[in-house]
């Protein structure tokens, strides 16, 4: 008995032993402690429920009237967050490619100025595109309807172009028309037609051929 007793004495010396308790322990006690905001766990929270910048804060106050919310924890910073969050808060379409050269200014430059090099297709990269052009799947015909829809609104409604189109489809109302609204057989048809180009001028068929490269 004694061995027994030394044997555990020499147990300081050795390694931490941990036990873990669940429900099934006579000892077991669930922990009725509230667990508090920090500043980390609010920000995800506000997230998810995609609160405006206004019910954030008024989130936040009311989990502080209730003492909820953990030393250091700020209600107010959600007033300036659109300047601390500038992924998502910026149209994609107003920023350049993930390769350029101006990549330190993708989330930080709205307005660019225009290129003096407007050769169609080519765009400012730092290195060549991994695959070639023409065999790249043609993007989801939902991408093709905006782009579509973009280029009808741009063009002159008195001009030849929109006219040609007015021929085209004659099916089509001019609200339909105006708005850009086509579907996919249609845009297809209009891709296959080589007469359409030689309706624009040198501005729209430029866009145009843009337009059949992607």
């Amino acid at each position: 008995m004694s061995q027994d007793l030394s044997d555990l004495s020499d147990l300081s010396d050795t390694e931490m032993v941990e036990f873990f308790s669940d429900e099934r322990d006579s000892d077991f006690e669930v922990s009725t402690a509230p667990s508090l905001f920090s500043q980390d766990a609010l920000s995800d929270l506000i997230r998810d429920l995609d609160l405006s910048k206004e019910r954030s804060e008024l989130l936040a106050s009311r989990l502080k009237e209730k003492h909820l919310l953990s030393q250091g924890t700020k209600i107010t910073c959600y007033r300036d967050r659109e300047k601390v969050n500038k992924v998502g808060t910026l149209n994609f379409h107003a920023i350049c490619l993930w390769d350029s050269r101006a990549k330190k200014d993708h989330w930080l430059k709205k307005d660019w100025p225009l290129r003096n090099n407007m050769s169609v297709g080519k765009q400012n990269i730092i290195n060549p595109p991994l695959v070639s052009r023409d065999k790249i799947i043609l993007p989801p015909l939902h991408i093709k309807l905006g782009f579509m829809k973009q280029y009808v609104k741009a063009l002159n409604k008195t001009g030849p172009c929109f006219e040609y189109l007015s021929r085209k489809f004659p099916g089509l109302s001019k609200e339909k028309l105006k708005a850009g609204i086509f579907d996919g057989s249609q845009i297809r048809l209009l891709m296959k037609d080589n007469n359409f180009i030689h309706s624009m001028n040198d501005l729209e068929a430029a866009d145009w051929k843009s337009f059949l490269l992607w």
